[in-house]
């Protein structure tokens, strides 16, 4: 006869470990599909304070949920769910915008010229920036080559052998000369 005792709180899904009449196998069981109340759920009051805090008052997303302590999805949710499209950013000018067409005609000309040397050639020109953000510029400019396709070789088990072969002179045994090699 066996005796088992478990306690579970039913109020939420649960995974644990029981014994059975003192033995040291363990059995595992789940109990799932147990409705939570409420565990999607914030209050209508919060929901409206979200969407004030971010139309009217103008605050990011992370001041609100700090300020209301919910996680940053739910105020992402709770945005989504209004029905109002996402406000979208205005793409910033850049110190670099005045010289895009210069340099995209060099690295046509020149792909392999370093941003150093571009750089200078920029300067000449009165860029007022400085010379790390410009690299960084570059690099997102710089025209990409055309990556390389390769097959990677799948072999079974068995199927091929790799060996690593070396030659060390000769070795002489006897009168006789024979080659080293490992």
């Amino acid at each position: 006869m066996f005796v088992i005792s478990v306690a579970v709180d039913v109020s939420s899904s649960f995974a644990g470990y029981f014994f059975i009449n003192k033995r040291v196998k363990l059995y595992r069981f789940i109990v799932s599909n147990v409705p939570k109340e409420n565990s999607m759920t914030i209050s209508k009051q919060k929901e409206a304070d979200i969407l004030r805090y971010h139309h009217v008052e103008k605050w990011p997303v992370g001041t609100i949920s700090k300020q209301l302590d919910v996680h940053h999805d739910t105020v992402h949710r709770v945005l989504s769910q209004t029905g109002i499209p996402k406000a979208q950013r205005c793409p910033r000018s850049s110190m670099i915008d005045d010289y895009l067409p210069f340099i995209t005609q060099t690295l046509e000309k020149y792909p392999l010229l370093c941003a150093s040397r571009l750089y200078v050639m920029v300067k000449e020109r009165d860029y007022p920036g400085g010379p790390d953000h410009f690299r960084h510029l570059i690099a997102q400019h710089r025209p990409r080559k055309n990556p390389e396709a390769f097959l990677r070789l799948k072999t079974l088990p068995g199927e091929q052998a790799q060996v690593d072969w070396g030659h060390f002179g000769h070795l002489t045994i006897g009168q006789a000369k024979r080659p080293l090699m490992a």
